[in-house]
């Protein structure tokens, strides 16, 4: 699958309506995107695959434009997908209150351990961030260079790259770019229920002095009342 905010709209290959779902109503991004979080989607939902090709309007365009390019926390592009299920697969639902496990990014007693980055430091390539600086994979994927990075980049990727995957809230004070090594401990949970490293211990964040705290924010279910295949374009 591949996906992508554009100038003018978002375009993706190979999505699923169950993704599209997830997209459209959490924002917190993919680590919330349990399958206990819908509830009610048929079967096909999390197997058929589609093209989708969804342009803005010429009225929104400006308001669009000033958006970022990452696919979360951007209310309009929310707006827009869930008006694209309503109008394309008719999809009606109604939400039930719930909590789900997070993480809280804290600095750890004896303080961050982290280096400022020099302003307009010149950036390897490698995977651009959302803050925007650069983290380089090397060893495998073991080890992991952040250049120019927000403690909100590190957050994301340590909920991105864990499993299971939880959403983890920044809350160190750090509010500054800095360059740092990030290193995994292992292999992480598996969905096999093997419990012996969990998301955060799956990366070693006190060495940078920082500690995740366990917590539970409150979110929603989406239960699916109707929902029908895409209608032709």
């Amino acid at each position: 699958m591949t996906w992508a905010m554009q100038s003018d709209g978002y375009r993706t290959k190979n999505q699923t309506i169950q993704t599209t779902i997830m997209i459209a109503f959490f924002p917190e991004g993919i680590a919330s995107w349990s399958p206990d979080r819908v509830k009610g989607a048929p079967d096909w939902a999390s197997s058929e695959q589609y093209d989708i090709t969804a342009k803005v309007s010429a009225s929104d365009l400006p308001q669009w434009q000033q958006q970022g390019h990452d696919l979360m926390h951007q209310p309009l592009f929310q707006q827009m997908m869930q008006s694209l299920l309503a109008d394309r697969c008719k999809l009606v639902y109604h939400r039930v209150p719930t909590q789900i496990p997070a993480l809280v990014l804290a600095v750890g007693k004896h303080g961050a351990q982290l280096k400022p980055s020099a302003p307009g430091e010149s950036l390897p390539a490698g995977m651009h961030l959302a803050g925007g600086g650069v983290a380089v994979n090397l060893e495998e994927g073991k080890t992991v260079h952040f250049y120019a990075a927000t403690m909100d980049d590190l957050a994301s990727f340590v909920s991105t790259f864990s499993w299971p995957r939880l959403v983890i809230h920044n809350q160190p004070g750090l509010t500054g770019k800095y360059d740092f090594v990030l290193h995994h401990l292992g292999a992480s949970v598996t969905s096999s229920g093997d419990d012996s490293n969990t998301t955060d211990q799956a990366w070693d964040v006190p060495s940078l002095g920082l500690e995740f705290q366990h917590t539970k924010i409150p979110s929603d279910t989406i239960v699916i009342d109707h929902l029908e295949r895409p209608s032709e374009n």
